[in-house]
Parts: C-alpha cells; structure tokens; sequence
C-alpha cells in the first residue's frame, strides 16, 4: 500500500487507500453487512490509514489526547459476505481538529460503486462538552449496564460501542412500543438504515448504568422515519450526557414468493406511537394525517 506522507500538524490533506474483507461474523439475520459493523470497518481501516500516512496522529488517539466528538455514516447500498471493500480514506486538519473521511467502494460490472460514506471528527480538547438540554420531550428509556467488553484500552466505553447500544436500543424500542412491527419483520417487513450520526459529549466506564433514551424526531411524508438518541448516565445525582445519535430509517416489503424487495409506507403501528415520542410538531402534522388516511382506508 502507497500513500502520501504529508506532515499535517501543519495542515494539508492526505489519502489513502485500504482494503478490507467482509467475513459472516459481519453480517446479520438478512445475510447482509449489518450497519453497526460500518463503524468497525471503519475503525480498522482509519488505524491502517493513520498508522501509514501520520502516526503521531494515530499515537495520540492511543494515548487519549485526540478524542472522537461524533461519526456520520450514509448507508448507500447493501453489501454482503465474501465481499471486498476498498476504502479510500481522506485527513483533513482544520485548526484542532482532525476529519477523516471514508468511502466504502466495491466493484461492479468494470467499475466501482460507493456502497457507504463515513466521517469522523477528531479533537484535541473536550471544548465541545454540551450540558443536557433542559426541554424534556416524551420517551422510551433502555437501561444498559457498561460490561467490560464496552471498554476500550483508555478505560472508557470505546466509541464503536455506543453505536452497538444504538442498535439495542432501537430494536428493544420496537419491540416494547410496536410489538407488531416485529412481529410484520417476520413476515417480510425490512427496516433499512439509511443515514446514522452520532455526536460523543462525555466518557463512561464499566459498572455504570447508562440509559438511552429514544424518541422519534421526525416522520417525513410516511417513508421515512428518524429516531434520536439520548444516552445519559447519573453523575452525583446529577444527568450526564455521554452522546446523542439520530438514525434514518426507510421501509421495504420482501415477497416471499418472487423474492422481490419493493418500497414500503412506514407500518401504521409506528406512525400511531409518533404521536406519544415525537419531537417535530411537523412531524405529528404528517403522523396525524396518515393515522386519518388510514383510518379512511379501513
């Protein structure tokens, strides 16, 4: 592997290029590469990068002096085991931050096709700490207890776990609100996760108690819905917020009988629980709406 050696504690950009092998142990239940494993992927490749083209870079997110303050991650496409990725890396330095950028490319009939984007924001100080926002919105709340499998070398919750803890959450939600829409996923229904973003406020450590609290943030014109994410610890007897994450999420139908895969309205079941953890009141216009629409229909 070649890439450039610019020096960018003086600012500049640099590029790379990585390839990575998607294994079963990265795939789920609909035998494709599951979301959260973006972020893994991710995290192997931007070590790579940073230990070939800076690692002084690299050495400082060892050490804990250059934190991770949030991800972004587009899922474009879908991508399955025994698959190969290239992964063509950016870094950016941008007075003390670092961004370093992914593309996740995979071949195709003679060409390259982006199956995902990632980008993750590096600092050097905690001068993005945001204190919890005092307007209180309805929500579910998850408990989770920090085992010691969530912990990274630094002795703090590594940040690929919140990602994992989004997940949990997300599928314990629907399974505690709308039961019904797990019950439809059995018959073909597919959540797909379109766009997740993940901002890291503060660190947590093993024995605590986090609890993620999840509401829907908006509904956009019944094909689209997103779900945001709050994950709190208690400090004192005080909140603290360790993260905020939003997640797209769109809606397919299998047909198990032609195995076609087609486009589907978000399941009536959540649109009726949008009224109770909405966060948009735009939102709760559409999610209104489409409860009266269907309403006519039946």
């Amino acid at each position: 592997m070649q890439a450039s050696q610019t020096d960018l504690r003086t600012a500049g950009k640099t590029s790379f290029v990585t390839h990575v092998f998607i294994s079963l142990l990265l795939s789920n239940a609909e035998k494709n590469m599951y979301w959260s494993r973006f972020f893994e992927v991710f995290e192997e490749a931007r070590d790579r990068f940073l230990e070939e083209v800076a690692p002084h870079i690299l050495k400082s997110i060892f050490s804990g002096s250059l934190i991770p303050i949030s991800i972004e991650l587009k899922h474009l496409l879908e991508v399955f085991p025994g698959q190969t990725l290239e992964i063509y890396m950016t870094l950016e330095k941008q007075e003390s931050r670092f961004i370093v950028k992914a593309e996740y490319m995979r071949d195709e009939d003679g060409g390259k096709n982006c199956v995902a984007k990632a980008t993750q924001r590096l600092h050097a100080l905690a001068d993005e700490m945001k204190l919890l926002d005092k307007k209180q919105y309805p929500c579910a709340e998850i408990p989770i207890f920090v085992r010691s499998g969530d912990i990274g070398p630094l002795g703090e919750v590594h940040w690929v776990t919140f990602a994992h803890w989004l997940g949990y959450a997300r599928e314990k939600f629907i399974s505690q609100e709308v039961p019904q829409v797990m019950e439809m996923m059995k018959k073909g229904l597919v959540i797909i996760t379109r766009e997740t973003s993940i901002n890291f406020i503060n660190p947590s450590h093993f024995g605590e108690v986090v609890i993620v609290r999840v509401r829907v943030q908006d509904i956009c014109k019944f094909r689209l819905s997103i779900l945001h994410f709050e994950f709190v610890k208690l400090n004192n007897g005080k909140e603290e917020l360790l993260a905020q994450a939003t997640q797209k999420l769109a809606y397919a139908q299998v047909n198990h009988i032609t195995d076609n895969v087609e486009a589907a309205l978000i399941p009536t079941e959540f649109l009726k629980i949008g009224g109770k953890y909405l966060m948009n009141k735009s939102a709760k216009f559409f999610s209104n709406l489409a409860r009266f629409v269907v309403k006519g229909i039946e």
